[in-house]
C-alpha cells in the first residue's frame, strides 16, 4: 500500500465556543443571579400570601387575651385594634408588626428570635399564638426562644378574620390600622427591615 493510501491523521476537533453567559463579567453574572433570586422570592411570597388580606384593608378586630396579662398596654376587654392603638401612642411614626405563629411550628422557632434585628424604635411587635391546645404549649415555646414581646392567645377568631392559613404569617400595620404588607413563610430580618423602611418611605412621599 502506498503512502498516499495511508489513513489520514484525525484532525483536531475545534473546541466549542464559550457561551455568551460565561463571557459576561463575573460581577454582572452575580448581579443577574441575585436579581433572579429576588424575583423568585417575590413570586413565592405573592403565592404564599395570596389568601391573606390585601394592602389597604383595615386590620380586623376581635377581643384579645394576652399570655402574660402584664403585657396588655390597655385595659382588659379591648380589641386587637384598640390594644395596638393604645400601645402606639408613645410613637411618632408607629408601625406594628402583627406576627402569627403556632407553638409547634419549627420555622417560627427559627425566625422569631431574629425579628428584633428588623425592628426600629418606632416599630412594635405583637405576636399571635394560633393552633394551640393548652396555654402551657405557648408559654413553653416562647420561653424556649426567650421571646420578649407581647403574645396574644387566639381562640380562632383572629385566625379566621386575618385569613391565616399557614405559619409564620405577618402583617405590617400603620398608625391608622391599615394593613400595608402581608407575607407568609420564613422571614429574614433583612427582608422585613427593608419592608418597614419602604413603608416609611411611602408615608414620607405621601
Amino acid at each position: 500500500m502506498s503512502n498516499n493510501d495511508s489513513p489520514k491523521q484525525s484532525e483536531p476537533v475545534p473546541q466549542a465556543h464559550s457561551s455568551a453567559w460565561s463571557r459576561l463579567p463575573r460581577p454582572m453574572r452575580w448581579g443577574i443571579e441575585a436579581l433572579i433570586l429576588v424575583l423568585l422570592m417575590v413570586v413565592l411570597s405573592l403565592w404564599l400570601s395570596r389568601h391573606m388580606l390585601d394592602s389597604g384593608t383595615p386590620l380586623p378586630d376581635a377581643p384579645v387575651e394576652f399570655l402574660n396579662p402584664d403585657d396588655n398596654p390597655a385595659p382588659h376587654g379591648l380589641t386587637l385594634h384598640q390594644t395596638i392603638q393604645a400601645s402606639q401612642r408613645s410613637y411618632q411614626q408607629p408601625v406594628t408588626l402583627v406576627y402569627a405563629f403556632a407553638p409547634w411550628c419549627s420555622i417560627c422557632k427559627v425566625s422569631m428570635p431574629g425579628l428584633d434585628m428588623a425592628l426600629d424604635d418606632q416599630t412594635q411587635l405583637i405576636a399571635i399564638a394560633m393552633d394551640w391546645q393548652e396555654k402551657s404549649e405557648v408559654a413553653e415555646m416562647v420561653e424556649s426562644i426567650d421571646f420578649q414581646h407581647p403574645v396574644v392567645l387566639d381562640h380562632n377568631a383572629l385566625r379566621e378574620s386575618l385569613r391565616i392559613d399557614g405559619y409564620p404569617s405577618y402583617y405590617l400595620v400603620d398608625a391608622n390600622g391599615q394593613i400595608r404588607f402581608a407575607d407568609r413563610g420564613l422571614t429574614t430580618p433583612v427582608g422585613l427591615w427593608l419592608r418597614i423602611k419602604l413603608m416609611r418611605l411611602q408615608d414620607w412621599l405621601g
